[in-house]
């Protein structure tokens, strides 16, 4: 759950083998990550929804290139990426343009997603701590309300490559938790612009993650670190856990838990 996920890969090799009570720290650490690997595509969804109406709109005026590129440039992401990547906004509004000439009803998440996953990916773990945190929090922030409602929904946000399970309820997201989550990923964008921050290494980033599976231990199941990779997940559980460690990393001064997600995302 920690480190591919966490927007990235696999955790490089522990300093031997490490374990808390039952729990193979090692394996832990692979997977520390594998949440937040989504976290890119699961913020466009949101951007989507707040586009998407404006561009509708566009297709009746029958100007839809200008209003198009209008709509997109409504959300400040977008306004940041054609500022920083006009390359890529200019391919992301064509594409825009292509699929609504042949269906004025197309959904633009698909478009949006492939074209901005890549970018936040490689953007993230050089953003300042502030950022990388306040987007962590955010996608956390939804994850607790999808929770409320759905184990499963909240699941399928986190996990969407392991359930078969569409995702239409995030159009039913409240407009403030939306609004947050893009304000978060325009931080990303803002504050990792030509930036080349230092990665922390394993050993500095291993005593802050063990004190905070150390404070929910006697609590909730942290044996479910090291088995994400499992289809039979206890979707209740798995949730309440991961929550709860997010809330003890949001729970530690900002360079500690920024340079925890930072490792993780940079993974």
């Amino acid at each position: 759950m920690f480190t591919r996920i966490l927007i990235a890969g696999a955790v490089s090799a522990l300093i031997g083998l490490i374990y808390f009570g039952i729990i193979n720290i090692p394996a832990i650490k692979r997977n520390i990550g594998k949440v937040p690997h989504w976290v890119g595509i699961l913020v466009v969804i949101a951007a989507g929804r707040v586009f998407e109406p404006m561009v509708t709109t566009a297709w009746e005026a029958f100007q839809l290139p200008t209003q198009t590129e209008s709509a997109l440039l409504e959300v400040a992401v977008f306004r940041t990426i054609k500022e920083q990547e006009p390359k890529l906004f200019q391919e992301i509004l064509q594409r825009a343009i292509e699929a609504l000439r042949k269906d004025r009803t197309a959904s633009l998440t698909p478009i949006t997603a492939k074209y901005c996953t890549k970018l936040v990916l490689s953007r993230i773990p050089h953003a300042d701590d502030r950022a990388i945190i306040e987007y962590m929090r955010s996608t956390m922030d939804i994850t607790r309300y999808l929770d409320s409602r759905s184990h499963d929904q909240a699941f399928a946000y986190l996990f969407p490559d392991r359930v078969q399970y569409k995702l239409p309820f995030l159009a039913d997201l409240p407009k403030e938790r939306l609004e947050r989550q893009l304000g978060a990923l325009n931080g990303v964008l803002v504050s990792s612009f030509g930036k080349q921050r230092t990665i922390p290494t394993e050993t500095e980033v291993q005593p802050i993650m063990i004190d905070v599976l150390t404070g929910i231990r006697d609590r909730c199941d942290i044996s479910i670190f090291s088995k994400l990779d499992r289809q039979d997940l206890d979707h209740a559980e798995t949730l309440r856990t991961l929550l709860a460690y997010y809330d003890g990393l949001f729970a530690l001064q900002e360079p500690q838990a920024g340079a925890v997600l930072r490792y993780s995302l940079a993974q």
